[in-house]
């Protein structure tokens, strides 16, 4: 299992289960801010697919069409990268269940 991180905030997230024991705790405003990214970047792809879609952007978010230029591409990439990194944040606040010897076996 890799140890990759997203710096999408001052504080880099680890990306996997398996680490976020060790993880520092992000703040509840912290978590605020990487949402609002998160929004934001969803909000400047949406707003590029109905400048080119028109009524359509909603379905071409879901297929093809949503990353058919290279702007859309950037825009897409820049929203997913927020969402993974906001959720990141999220996983980095639960507490690690324990698990007994006989389930790991």
């Amino acid at each position: 299992m890799s140890n990759s991180t997203i710096h999408a905030s001052a504080r880099p997230f680890p990306t996997q289960l398996a680490v976020v024991a060790e993880a520092i705790v992000p703040s509840p405003t912290e978590i605020e801010q990487l949402y609002q990214t998160a929004l934001q970047a969803d909000i400047l792809w949406s707003r590029e697919l109905r400048r080119i879609y028109g009524r359509r952007a909603g379905d071409a978010r879901y297929d093809f069409r949503g990353r058919s230029t290279p702007q859309l591409r950037e825009l897409k990439a820049n929203k997913q990268a927020a969402d993974s990194a906001w959720r990141a944040a999220l996983y980095a606040t639960r507490k690690p269940l324990k698990v007994s010897r006989a389930l790991a076996a």
